[in-house]
């Protein structure tokens, strides 16, 4: 069966990145979700990748 993903990019205000990494991590998943995680793609930006089991779960919890 296919999943789903999303992709967020965040920038931090300069010197937040390790408040906003930390809250990242302590995260919990969604329902329906399957995965989430945050990658470092620069000095002071990052991107989140979601994992999600249906189309309709991730609707659930996309922004309107």
């Amino acid at each position: 069966m296919a999943k789903y993903t999303n992709v967020v990019r965040f920038c931090p205000k300069s010197g937040k990145q390790q408040e906003f990494e930390s809250l990242f991590s302590k995260a919990e998943k969604w329902d329906g979700q399957l995965l989430h995680i945050l990658a470092k793609t620069g000095q002071h930006t990052y991107v989140a990748y979601g994992l999600w089991e249906s189309e309709k779960k991730w609707q659930m919890h996309a922004p309107k």
